[in-house]
């Protein structure tokens, strides 16, 4: 559930992460474009997509804390 793991993402930042946190927001726009025009298999795709890179900037939050 991409608002579950939005909401449990960690909050810590660094100049480090500002390349995954550019593709979570770039994907963020497609997910709501896609939610928008009722676009669901676009929508399940942008949701995997964002769990994807969601998943891999906690994963770099726990090495750089």
């Amino acid at each position: 559930d991409v608002a579950k793991a939005a909401w449990e993402a960690d909050t810590f930042s660094d100049v480090a992460l500002a390349g995954v946190e550019g593709k979570i927001l770039s994907e963020m726009e497609k997910f709501s474009c896609a939610l928008e025009t009722s676009d669901v298999e676009a929508a399940k795709i942008s949701a995997k997509q964002l769990l994807s890179y969601i998943k891999e900037r906690n994963a770099k939050c726990r090495i750089l804390k």
